[in-house]
């Protein structure tokens, strides 16, 4: 019996350590963020050369447990836009290129300013330049895709407009803006200061079912409004006038302004900057209408001297309104004899 109990007991031993293993191991728990990018006009921002193109990067740490090291950097494919003219800024302190932003506790929200300066010596193929954002949590990425849009104008149309519903012959006013943001740079202070520029700047509805006009000098009917040049610093408003004239259908509509450019002092002609879409869109709403046409009735002579005869018409109806409709035709027979 004694014998027996010693080899029980290292047993039950052995298996409550094992239970107690599993019962205390903590469950894997895996890092999580929730980050965003808030441009200009979604992930895009503006500038001109020497200028600064500026973003908002919001991290929440949506996870089960607090991070222990945060980092913030940036990255661009081509070599002549260098890391080091990104800078980081939040509550406490400025850093280039990459930036700690310290633990993150769960739950927890932090934002950073990004800006990202147009070097001169930048290489600029085209006007749009991605750039990498790289958010790192305790070794674990998250990326976000930047677009550094290089001009020296942007165009938007001002405040919030309300969506407004439209019926033929309707007309509301809005306001379309035009900045000059160029700016040079000051090689003994590395400061920047604003600049006239030469660009010949068109803003222009291309669209049918709607018209776009203005009483402002500078507003061609047919071409839009048209500027030549700006002055440093400088800002044209155009008040414009938007009605519905054409057959669109009913429901939700973006009239979308076409913002572009030329150099006239690029020797070569160069290629039109056009100011990606969003800036100045209008959004509004056609109204419901309803109407019909019918054709093909007519009077025809009919032959029931040798009994029953067949006579065919053909009908056309036509949906004159902007939406579906339902239609229905009824015969007037009181006219013709029973037999």
């Amino acid at each position: 019996m004694i014998s027996n109990r010693r080899q029980i007991l290292p047993f039950f031993v052995v298996l409550v350590m094992v239970l107690s293993v599993f019962a205390f191991m903590p469950a894997k728990a895996e890092t999580s963020l929730s980050v965003t990018l808030i441009g200009d006009n979604g992930n895009y921002s503006f500038a001109s050369v020497n200028g600064s193109a500026d973003y908002t990067v919001s991290i929440l740490n949506d996870g089960d447990f607090e991070i222990t090291e945060v980092t913030i950097s940036a990255s661009f494919v081509d070599p002549t836009w260098r890391s080091e003219n990104v800078t980081f800024t939040n509550s406490t302190a400025t850093e280039s290129g990459v930036m700690s932003l310290g633990s993150l506790a769960k739950d927890a929200i932090i934002q950073v300013q990004v800006s990202a300066t147009v070097g001169y010596d930048a290489k600029v193929d085209f006007a749009e330049v991605p750039m990498s954002l790289d958010i790192d949590a305790d070794g674990t990425s998250f990326g976000l895709d930047a677009i550094v849009c290089v001009t020296n104008w942007i165009a938007y149309v001002s405040g919030e407009p309300a969506i407004v519903t439209y019926a033929v012959g309707d007309v509301h006013p809005y306001q379309v803006v035009v900045e000059n943001i160029a700016v040079s740079k000051n090689l003994v202070d590395n400061t920047t200061t604003p600049m006239n520029i030469s660009d010949v700047i068109t803003v222009q509805y291309t669209g049918s079912g709607w018209w776009v006009d203005s009483d402002d000098a500078g507003w061609d009917p047919m071409l839009g409004g048209i500027l030549h040049g700006m002055n440093a610093s400088a800002s044209h408003i155009w008040d414009v006038n938007v009605s519905l004239t054409g057959d669109v259908r009913a429901g939700s509509h973006v009239i979308d302004l076409q913002a572009s450019s030329t150099d006239p002092d690029d020797p070569w002609g160069g290629m039109p900057y056009i100011q990606p879409y969003g800036m100045t869109d209008i959004s509004v709403v056609a109204a419901e209408s309803y109407g019909v046409s019918v054709s093909g009735g007519g009077t025809q002579n009919v032959d029931l001297s040798e009994g029953s005869a067949v006579v065919t018409w053909e009908s056309v109806i036509r949906n004159l309104g902007n939406t579906k409709d339902t239609f229905s035709i009824t015969w007037d027979t009181s006219g013709v004899p029973a037999d």
